[in-house]
């Protein structure tokens, strides 16, 4: 009984600091990209923008892209944007 307490403990604990590490991870990336993002002009901004989307596939994939609207995209454009409106 006292093992199956502490491997419960145990699991306990490694999911905390599991969590935890992931916050501070979060947070220490936000502050990172933030800092960098507020001290650079928009010119340099945009090359690293370029250089960010060209060398990965997440957002540029066929699949992703013809998958349409997430659910808050799909709020945000009904909401701010009217349905008769054209850009072209």
């Amino acid at each position: 009984m006292r093992r199956g307490m502490l491997e419960s403990l145990t699991a306990a604990l490694y999911l905390l600091s599991h969590r935890l590490f992931h916050i501070v991870h979060a947070g220490s990336q936000a502050l990172f990209e933030g800092f960098w993002l507020g001290l650079l002009p928009d010119s340099i901004i945009d090359i690293v923008s370029q250089r960010s989307y060209k060398s990965g596939t997440e957002y540029t994939d066929s699949a992703y892209l013809d998958s349409g609207f997430q659910f808050w995209e799909e709020i945000a454009v009904s909401r701010f944007f009217q349905t008769a409106a054209r850009c072209w």
